[in-house]
């Protein structure tokens, strides 16, 4: 799940608590994005969406880790500064 902190339709207040989700859902709650947003780059000639490139970030790091690690021990919730 990835909510951003400004979304001006899902307020900080809708934010789940880590005892409201599922074992196996991970939160990424990022300062800004609004809603359905994160679009960086330089707009609107080469936009680059967060979504987009985010998605095979996270499948990737968790294929890599299959191998080595128990998967378990990832951190749930991540409160992350990004710049776009």
């Amino acid at each position: 799940m990835i909510q951003a902190r400004d979304d001006p339709f899902m307020t900080p207040d809708v934010i789940p608590e880590l005892s409201e989700l599922s074992d196996c859902t991970r939160l990424e709650v990022y300062p800004h994005g609004g809603h359905v947003g994160f679009v960086g780059g330089t707009w609107p000639w080469r936009p680059r969406y967060y979504l987009e490139e985010r998605v095979p970030e996270f499948l990737r790091a968790h294929l890599e880790k299959a191998d080595r690690a128990d998967l378990s021990a990832a951190p749930r919730v991540i409160d992350r500064e990004v710049s776009m």
